[in-house]
């Protein structure tokens, strides 16, 4: 079920938890979790190498891309 909250947000229900949604332009974007942890949500290119991570019973598939520490940027 999505959701559009006051400020704009978009939510969604995704294996039980509420997700926000949120277009990342190419150079990607920061967001903050729920516990106030910064996450870097970036666009994967094509082709780019991927895992695939489900929860037991396959519920709430995500594909993530790891990719080595010193291809990541610090803002500060």
């Amino acid at each position: 079920m999505e959701q559009q909250l006051s400020d704009g947000q978009v939510t969604v229900m995704q294996a039980g938890q509420q997700v926000q949604v949120v277009q990342v332009n190419q150079a990607g974007q920061m967001i903050h979790g729920a516990n106030g942890q910064q996450i870097m949500v970036h666009t994967m290119p094509q082709g780019a190498q991927t895992i695939q991570v489900a929860t037991q019973g396959g519920q709430g598939l995500q594909q993530i891309q790891v990719v080595p520490v010193s291809s990541l940027q610090v803002s500060g």
